[in-house]
């Protein structure tokens, strides 16, 4: 008879070794084999090979990743403020409290879609090419029709665009985001993002296009056209968030691209998180630009400044 003990033997030594290196892999938060950890609120054990599958409330919980002088950490997509910003207030002739807030104080920092973008500009597309225009890739489609929108508060903010619709209803965006008339010099024309005829996120450099301040990281705008295309509409997925204290409290607050959408967050009012939960109730937590507003009893005029 066969001696199967010793083969035996050697599976379970096998797998204990599997088990081992396992366990090895997962005791560290998993740091040299790409492996995250945390543990919720019930104490159950989660594990994850991404950063962004980790709910925030426990991203405390995993390390923070090493980088060298050489290769900086890309820039989150949202960050917080570095410190809350002290509003100036003054009281008007009429008894109103007047609270100024200013960006570029060093309270607000970009983050994306934190507050639900209710308007949405149109702008009609022409098939007339704009004399601005000096280059363009060549015809491929069935048409092409030429658009322009402005964005940002710097003097230059004219941004021309043109949508080629190609055989088979699959349309390129061609964006002109150095501004230099040139639309085959920007990289990739823009494929379709969405599930219409046409839907992309256009991206560009916040120091292009805000010049009061110095912000991280684009401006991202999402823009869409209908089956007909003889228009696009678009609308700001990019916001600022900051800490406050005005009326001795401290609260946190969103500037959304609401009614231009043409990324000056001056001139769209102001989202108060009143009651703290972490969330904008638009019904009486948004505040038109230049308008008053009664909290605690007293009447607050804001308004927002670079």
């Amino acid at each position: 008879m066969p001696d199967t003990a010793g083969p035996r033997r050697q599976r379970r030594f096998l797998r204990s070794l599997l088990v081992v290196f396992l366990l090895s892999v997962f005791a560290g938060n998993g740091a040299s084999a790409g492996v995250l950890k945390w543990k919720d609120d019930q104490g159950k054990w989660h594990f994850t090979d991404s950063p962004a599958n980790v709910p925030e409330k426990y991203r405390d919980q995993i390390p923070k990743p090493k980088t060298s002088a050489k290769e900086a950490a890309p820039a989150p997509e949202s960050q917080p403020p570095a410190r809350p910003v002290l509003a100036s207030e003054e009281i008007s002739p009429d008894g109103e409290v007047v609270v100024r807030f200013p960006i570029a104080d060093g309270g607000f920092v970009p983050t994306l879609m934190k507050v639900a973008a209710t308007d949405h500009p149109a702008i009609r597309l022409t098939e007339s090419k704009p004399k601005t225009v000096t280059a363009e890739p060549d015809h491929e489609g069935t048409g092409r029709k030429y658009g322009a929108l402005r964005v940002g508060t710097a003097k230059k903010n004219l941004y021309v665009f043109a949508l080629d619709v190609l055989p088979g209803s699959k349309p390129v965006l061609y964006f002109d985001r150095n501004q230099n008339g040139d639309l085959t010099d920007d990289g990739a024309p823009l494929t379709n993002q969405g599930t219409g005829l046409f839907a992309a996120a256009i991206s560009i450099p916040f120091k292009q296009i805000i010049k009061e301040t110095e912000f991280p990281g684009d401006y991202v705008l999402w823009l869409y056209t209908d089956r007909q295309a003889e228009k696009v509409t678009y609308y700001s997925r990019s916001q600022l968030q900051g800490k406050v204290i005005f009326g001795g409290r401290e609260y946190l607050v969103y500037l959304a691209d609401y009614v231009n959408n043409d990324a000056d967050f001056t001139n769209d009012g102001i989202n108060i998180d009143l009651n703290g939960d972490g969330k904008i109730n638009r019904s009486n937590e948004y505040f038109k630009h230049g308008t008053a507003a009664e909290i605690d009893g007293i009447k607050y005029r804001f308004k927002i400044e670079w």
